[in-house]
């Protein structure tokens, strides 16, 4: 199997400290282009043994109640996404993932975004800033980190690529243009391939799958 890993140079030279950044006009224009730069370089791939499991979790759905697990997911395509309120790259990525999932969601994709912010009150915030944004997606409430730390996020945005069978297929680290047609052209590929492959390997058995 194939993990894509898409890695982010051009917002670091932009000037940002993931997940601390201020967010005002000077810096939505920075963090728009540097997503634009690091959008191009989307496609590049690495070939490790293999694509590990997505680590199952049990997180409040902010927006509906209740607990939602990542396993519930399990048939479909998830876009998981790491996020906080204050990250101002976060911030900047919200809309085009919203984009993305409404182009994508007829192919089967569902968006988790799991919000990291900590402390009293935050689970409202969140609630907040998702109407504010009119977010149609999943959001996610982690406020002790145990999902992040889970899959070692060790700054924000990050965001996986998990497939219906709860493996990871692609990992980016930074905000991404998710609605770029590029990228929306290298989600679709991603999802044939694993199409393709599956009907290969029918006569070997499921795979390893979501983990916990």
């Amino acid at each position: 199997m194939i993990k894509r890993l898409l890695i982010l140079s051009a917002l670091v030279a932009a000037g940002y400290s993931f997940g601390t950044a201020a967010i005002g006009p000077d810096h939505v224009h920075a963090a728009q282009a540097a997503a634009q730069a690091a959008t191009q370089t989307a496609t590049q791939t690495a070939k490790p043994p293999e694509n590990p499991p997505a680590p199952d979790f049990h997180l409040e759905d902010v927006m509906n109640g209740g607990k939602v697990r990542l396993s519930s997911y399990k048939g479909k395509w998830v876009f998981l996404n790491f996020w906080a309120t204050w990250c101002g790259p976060c911030v900047v990525e919200m809309p085009m993932m919203n984009s993305l999932y409404n182009k994508m969601k007829k192919d089967g994709l569902a968006m988790v975004a799991v919000s990291i912010d900590e402390g009293d009150g935050s689970s409202g915030m969140v609630k907040k800033f998702a109407r504010e944004f009119k977010l149609d997606f999943t959001i996610l409430h982690d406020p002790d980190n145990s999902a992040m730390r889970d899959y070692r996020v060790r700054s924000i945005p990050r965001t996986f690529f998990v497939d219906p069978d709860g493996n990871i297929q692609a990992a980016a680290e930074g905000v991404r243009e998710w609605d770029n047609p590029e990228m929306v052209k290298f989600f679709h590929g991603i999802m044939q391939e694993f199409a393709n492959k599956k009907k290969e390997e029918a006569k070997n058995g499921p795979g390893k799958g979501i983990s916990g």
